[in-house]
């Protein structure tokens, strides 16, 4: 279950993110948002925010 909580919170965590993203950059272009997904993978940002929630709540 634990599992599971993370994974959506994650999951909103990125949702949000790519909101934001989409807002600030009206002229994103599919090519600059696949450029920002390659960057994420690499960064592994997914991975990193839910680590850092967990630290959080504990």
């Amino acid at each position: 279950m634990r599992e599971l909580e993370d994974h959506q919170t994650g999951i909103g965590y990125f949702e949000t993110l790519m909101r934001y993203l989409f807002s600030i950059r009206a002229d994103l272009t599919r090519d600059d948002f696949h450029e920002l997904v390659a960057e994420m993978k690499e960064l592994r940002i997914a991975e990193l925010i839910v680590s850092k929630y967990n630290e959080m709540v504990g």
